[in-house]
């Protein structure tokens, strides 16, 4: 549960950062950045599932973040345009997955996340 709950919010970290035009060097929308893949992905872990055990899987029933709004991020980034994250379409929708993953922290740490 707490290593779960620590690749969430480093998640929710990696989408703030991406929503607001602050991502690093190598970051980027796709698996290789997100702390969740790299626990639930079966390319990124040694696990042989597919986003088994993933928050995001669990919310939607599908994997590799299928029916989130991820896809609108998808939509928006342009891999062969270096300035596609600094759009403010890119950033509307990295808001709104930035917003569907802190959907997905539990009650007690929503609530807590709300006071500060």
């Amino acid at each position: 549960y707490k290593t779960t709950l620590r690749a969430l919010e480093k998640s929710i970290e990696h989408w703030k950062r991406l929503a607001t035009g602050n991502a690093g060097e190598h970051e980027s929308i796709f698996g290789s950045s997100c702390a969740l893949c790299s626990l639930f992905v079966d390319c990124y872990t040694d696990k042989g599932d597919n986003c088994s055990g993933c928050p995001v899987s669990k919310r939607t029933g599908l994997s590799m973040c299928n029916d989130t709004p991820w896809s609108a991020v998808r939509n928006a980034f342009d891999p062969t345009h270096e300035f596609s994250m600094f759009t403010k379409e890119f950033q509307d929708a990295a808001k709104v997955q930035l917003k569907f993953l802190r959907s997905l922290r539990p009650r007690k740490v929503r609530a807590k996340a709300k006071k500060k």
